[in-house]
């Protein structure tokens, strides 16, 4: 008799952490569905909008300390999409985002333009709360000037865009010092 109920109260004490974490789960659960509700209502947007030397993941990037260039460097862009729109339907979460990227002259002429150049489209199980945009350009051939980078970020979910711009410059390089004898 002493085993059963040994047995009985071993499975009780080990099924408490199970019943403690699926709480924990539907609380969490719930806490996303509130992120998402409120993500829908807000207004699409770019946050964090940096020009970097390196990107690593989402919010861990290392911004540059100002935006000028050589000719076969490349500049990195950071950014998240705030308030992009998720759609529940059957159990799963949809998100549908797009970039059009621009390079633009000091006059604001269009001088390269890559529409759709990004294409995010999830249909997960769980949430996805956060992304990240890596965007990278290589100066190659781009003659000394002030330049602008602009992305437009398309939500096809909500049927709404977001831009952002950032200014940059590409410097001469310096001309190796010739010997003197």
């Amino acid at each position: 008799m002493k085993k059963i109920i040994l047995a009985v109260v071993a499975s009780l004490v080990l099924a408490y952490p199970f019943a403690k974490a699926d709480e924990a789960s539907s609380q969490m659960l719930q806490l996303k569905e509130k992120i998402i509700e409120l993500q829908n209502q807000g207004t699409l947007g770019v946050k964090d909008f940096t020009a970097c030397s390196q990107i690593t993941t989402i919010g861990s990037y290392t911004p540059l300390p100002e935006t000028k260039f050589k000719r076969n460097e490349t500049l990195y862009v950071y950014f998240e999409p705030k308030n992009y729109f998720t759609k529940k339907s059957d159990g799963k979460y949809e998100i549908w985002l797009t970039e059009d990227i621009f390079i633009l002259n000091e006059k604001g002429e269009t001088l390269m333009e890559k529409p759709n150049v990004v294409q995010t489209h999830y249909n997960s199980a769980s949430p996805i709360l956060d992304i990240y945009f890596n965007n990278h350009i290589e100066f190659t051939d781009v003659p000394a000037g002030k330049y602008v980078f602009r992305v437009i970020l398309y939500d096809k979910l909500k049927n709404t865009s977001a831009s952002e711009s950032l200014q940059f410059e590409v410097v001469k390089e310096a001309k190796p010092q010739e010997k003197q004898e």
